[in-house]
Order: C-alpha cells, then structure tokens, then sequence
C-alpha cells in the first residue's frame, strides 16, 4: 500500500529541506559558515602559481591609475569620482578617435573619387551660379 512512498523524489525532496531550511532558519547560518569557510586560505588547499601579465590590460590599468591620481591631487577629488573620470575620459577619446578615423578615410575616399572622375570626364565643377547662368 505505500510501495511508492519509499521511492526517493527529488523535488519532494527539494521543496522539504527548503521548508525545513525556512522553518528553523539554519539555512542562513550554515550558508555564511560555509563561505567563511571556503574563503580560509587555508582550505584551497596548495596555491597555483600566480600569472604576472604585462600585456596592454596591465599598463592601460596603470595609465588609468595614474591618470586619477592626477585628478586627485588637482581638483581635489575622492578616489572612486576620479577614476570614474579616468574611465569616461578614456572612453570618449577612444570613441572621439574612431570617429576621426572614420571620417578621415572617408574623406580620402572621396577625394580619390572625384580626382577619378576629373580625369575620365574632365573637370566639371561648377558652382551653383554658374549653372543658373547657362540656363537663361
């Protein structure tokens, strides 16, 4: 008669230990004891090496630092608004950059186009005066 009732379901099983959890309220205790735990240097038991990077991540972090600690000692400011600063200063110049780029090599584009065009058709630029003129 409960045959079934000995067969183990996990979402019973689930739904009662957080029940449980909610009713004693341990599961808070044993969560923050457990971090505590797994922090302690001493439970990951031997290190792994340490990577040292002197890529473009490390000196671009040390050009923000340095740039922040600019701002501080200038205008005065805390630690976090100045390197926020770095940070959007650096952001809109690197933007401010591609945008230039952009708008450079398209302009070049179209001073190759028209020099082109100049020398197959010849060099027909007029001016908007000029064209009125030839059509009284």
């Amino acid at each position: 008669m409960f045959l079934t009732d000995d067969v183990f379901d996990p979402m019973e099983s689930a739904y009662r230990e957080v029940y449980d959890d909610i009713k004693t309220g341990e599961y808070p205790l044993i969560l923050s004891s457990t971090a505590t735990d797994f922090s302690d240097k001493s439970m990951l038991g031997p290190s792994s090496p340490s990577v040292t990077d002197d890529g473009l991540g490390q000196k671009m972090a040390i050009l923000l630092n340095k740039g922040s600690s600019i701002l501080e000692k200038r205008f005065g400011l805390s630690k976090e608004t100045s390197l926020l600063g770095t940070i959007m200063l650096s952001i809109f110049s690197f933007i401010f950059a591609i945008l230039y780029g952009v708008t450079y090599y398209s302009n070049s584009q179209r001073l190759v186009l028209n020099k082109g065009a100049d020398k197959k058709y010849g060099d027909n630029n007029l001016n908007v005066e000029e064209e009125d003129d030839d059509d009284d």
